[in-house]
């Protein structure tokens, strides 16, 4: 078991002086959207996800309340998302938000510690949208885009 660890660790370290990140790293950072079954939209860009996890879009088409779910400050996945969607780092998207209560815009999305706890509640909240790592189970959720190379793709037929 040992000498398997030692293997991963090396081809890891590999990885990371070839390209300078971590060899898993294009796979961590697909994400997919997942949102309730109750949700009615069938078109989904970065625009649109920008405004729902900005807050400035609060209603669905049909007029149901978004409930948007993030990850806490400091986790990888909140990281690629912040990237990727809303254009921030770590620290602007921690700007953002404070700036965001002083002006009286209220209060972020609200927050899950981990990947299950996000299935499970985007699962039983009608109107939630959160995001989940590609290969996580989303059963009770509808995935409606995958976030991939830096891009916010649709997903077809799901």
């Amino acid at each position: 078991m040992r000498s398997a660890l030692h293997a991963r660790l090396l081809w890891i370290g590999l990885g990371l002086m070839l390209s300078g990140r971590p060899a898993s790293a294009a796979s961590d950072e697909t994400l997919l959207v997942i949102v309730h079954p109750s949700v009615v939209e069938q078109t989904w860009s970065e625009d649109d996800l920008s405004a729902i996890f900005t807050l400035t879009k609060r209603a669905w088409s049909n007029g149901q309340a978004i409930i948007p779910y993030n990850y806490d400050a400091g986790n990888k996945l909140r990281e690629v998302f912040d990237r990727v969607v809303l254009n921030f780092t770590e620290e602007q998207a921690a700007r953002f938000w404070i700036d965001f209560r002083i002006r009286g815009g209220g209060a972020p999305p609200r927050k899950v510690p981990n990947v299950a706890t996000m299935v499970r509640v985007i699962a039983r909240l009608p109107g939630a949208i959160g995001y989940v790592p590609a290969g996580a189970p989303t059963e009770g959720t509808k995935v409606v885009a995958k976030i991939e190379n830096h891009k916010v793709l649709p997903v077809k037929g799901k």
